[in-house]
């Protein structure tokens, strides 16, 4: 262990000695200047901007920030994109990085959420925030013997800095989330003493960035992370991200460097084995280094690269991935442009991650890296000020050890103890395998008038596994369309339509004495569903608002997961109130 922690940081000084011996020490006067820029931002190169700006007048109308977060989780998470206009001024008390709130909001299926967030500026160099909130929600189900449960705590604090030198940010979080696998009818006659139908998460994580102002030097980037369960399992994770730029031959290189480390193990072996006997632990070292040079001809702007991979694996050989890092933006006209991008990466899977995705995996998981070989990506872009942006795009892929969630094994002849309920547990596992994909999707958003927004999505995806009969639980289409209108002086509505494809699950029974290839299965179908949800806002104030949100207005119980049924409609009822110290 002693080892791997002194290689790590060998290699990490290595990878930072020529951005550190070319950082420039002289400073520079930074003057801020005001642009206003049409809608897309994508198109458009990005600037640092200074991490503070002077304190906002709430009084004077300018541009502002809306963004809503529907809760759906865990069966759907809903995004409803951010966009600018004057007119929604008399809102931005929501979302201003300045202003504190207090959000009560309760309904039917016992849905209550708690929200506090506080802001202080202290100066133009420092300002902090605090952030807590409470999601609960319950309900029962036919032919279900446990009645769906989730609720979620989540505590938070920023510190925000900046100097002559540069900016950053400082921020600490923690997460208690719990969650009922109530997905399958009990079995008759089973003893359920001592054993537990939930799962918890208790989640930790430490974020800090820092940007500079002078220097070849941009940006460092550091997270740890760690997570633990009912049943022991635990994680760690720990990763640092670097970007430089530097004149090379009268030609901008552009490095990012990457560390990444996880460290984790299991207290339960696999559902496919006959005995629990506790897995190995498992340790990732990852550090990658991604050199692009940039090549400008007229309207063209190309960064050619690689990106080179050392990744160490506990009781693996070492290996060594080399991957194509080019990306190509050419500009047909002020409006249009095309991009393109051919590229690789390997990617560290956690359990962390992995339960983001689906909070019902069991803690038996085994954890492999995955490797895109390559990623070939095709699109254009265009926009007509704030009225319209297209954005159409192609990617063709290959991923050797893509994890795919599958439905647990039903073993019968284990006898776990401890919290983790086995045979009658609706729970997922990961089977991993090389899945090819081509994607084909296009985005849509029309903004008719300054107190309306329409924006439509659609993606198609066909997949072909190696091994594996189907690519469970992906589906081949996936479409949206939000409404973001403002229907009256203080009344603003949100909607979103969400479209998931059919996907497919198995089903598998452990039998004794017969080889794991050859267990019994049967395939499930997960039917494609809509999902509706919507939000009405009202400003009664500068100080008071009212809410009124409604989750799967179309009340239909469709399964995100197989024998995970939605609740159904959920209609809360909530109020703001926002304060200043």
């Amino acid at each position: 262990m002693i080892k791997t922690y002194h290689n790590i940081i060998v290699i990490f000084t290595m990878l930072l000695a020529v951005p550190l011996t070319a950082q420039e020490t002289k400073e520079e006067v930074r003057e801020t200047i005001t642009v206003v820029k049409s809608y897309n931002p994508e198109i458009e190169p990005t600037k640092k901007q200074a991490l503070i700006p002077k304190k906002p007048n709430f009084e004077k109308k300018s541009s502002a920030n809306l963004s809503y977060k529907i809760a759906t989780f865990p069966v759907l998470d809903v995004h409803i994109p951010k966009f600018e206009a004057p007119y929604l001024q008399w809102i931005s008390p929501m979302e201003d990085i300045y202003s504190s709130i207090i959000r009560l909001s309760a309904g039917n299926n016992s849905s209550l959420n708690f929200d506090l967030s506080h802001h202080q500026y202290i100066s133009s160099k420092f300002n902090y925030s605090l952030q807590a909130s409470y999601d609960y929600l319950k309900g029962s189900l036919t032919d279900y013997v446990y009645g769906p449960l989730n609720n979620n705590m989540f505590l938070g604090s920023t510190m925000g800095f900046s100097s002559k030198k540069g900016d950053g940010s400082l921020r600490l979080k923690y997460e208690n989330q719990q969650f009922n696998y109530y997905g399958r009818p009990i079995l008759l006659g089973l003893d359920l003493m001592n054993k537990s139908v939930k799962q918890r998460y208790s989640r930790a994580g430490v974020d800090f960035e820092y940007n500079f102002n002078t220097g070849v030097i941009e940006d460092i980037h550091m997270n740890l992370n760690t997570i633990s369960d009912l049943t022991k399992s635990n994680e760690l994770s720990f990763k640092v991200a670097t970007t430089s730029e530097f004149k090379l031959a009268e030609r901008l290189l552009r490095i990012e460097g990457f560390i990444d480390y996880i460290n984790g193990g299991f207290e339960n072996a696999p559902l496919s084995e006959m005995e629990n006997s506790k897995p190995d632990p498992y340790q990732f070292v990852e550090v990658e280094m991604m050199p692009q040079l940039e090549f400008k001809k007229d309207q063209l702007n190309l960064m050619v690269g690689v990106d080179v991979n050392y990744l160490s694996q506990k009781n693996s050989d070492v290996s060594i991935n080399v991957y194509p890092a080019i990306d190509a933006i050419y500009n047909l006209s002020k409006e249009v442009l095309l991009k393109g991008s051919l590229s690789g990466n390997t990617k560290l899977n956690s359990f962390s991650s992995l339960t983001l995705q689906n909070p019902y995996l069991s803690p038996t998981l085994e954890m492999r890296p995955s490797f895109a070989l390559f990623d070939l990506d095709l699109g254009l872009q265009a926009n007509s000020g704030k009225f319209l942006s297209l954005d159409l795009n192609t990617s063709i892929s290959r991923v050797k050890n893509q994890p795919l969630m599958m439905l647990n094994y039903k073993n019968y002849f284990r006898n776990d103890s401890g919290p983790y309920l086995n045979e009658n547990l609706n729970s997922f596992h990961i089977v991993y395998d090389q899945v090819d994909e081509v994607n084909i999707s296009g985005t849509l958003l029309i903004r008719p008038a300054d107190q309306l927004s329409l924006k439509t999505g659609i993606s198609y995806s066909k997949y072909r596994t190696l091994n594996e009969e189907e690519a469970w639980n992906l589906p081949n289409i996936k479409a949206f369309g939000a409404i973001n209108a403002k229907l009256a002086d203080r009344w603003m509505l949100s909607s979103q339509l969400n479209y998931i494809g059919a996907r497919k699950d198995r089903e598998i029974t452990v039998v004794q004495f017969i080889m794991p290839g050859e267990y019994p299965s049967v395939t499930r179908d997960l039917e494609a569903f809509v999902n509706l949800d919507a939000t009405l806002h009202y400003q009664y104030s500068d100080q008071w608002s009212f809410e009124l949100k409604a989750k799967n207005l179309t009340n239909n119980q469709y399964q995100m997961w197989y024998n995970y049924p939605d609740l159904g409609a959920t209609i809360t009822l909530g109020a703001q109130y926002r304060f200043d110290l």
